[in-house]
């Protein structure tokens, strides 16, 4: 594999999991909000 494939590679790998995160973040988050306000987190309201 040459230099720039490898390059490409790495950069579209990184496209993904970026692209992963804001799914999560923006959408699957806010999905489960009223879910997420009745928690506590480490004893925090």
């Amino acid at each position: 594999m040459s230099n720039k494939e490898a390059y490409w590679n790495k950069t579209k790998n990184h496209m993904v999991v970026t692209l992963v995160l804001w799914f999560f973040f923006s959408l699957v988050i806010f999905m489960f909000g009223s879910e997420l306000n009745n928690m506590s987190f480490l004893g925090y309201p």
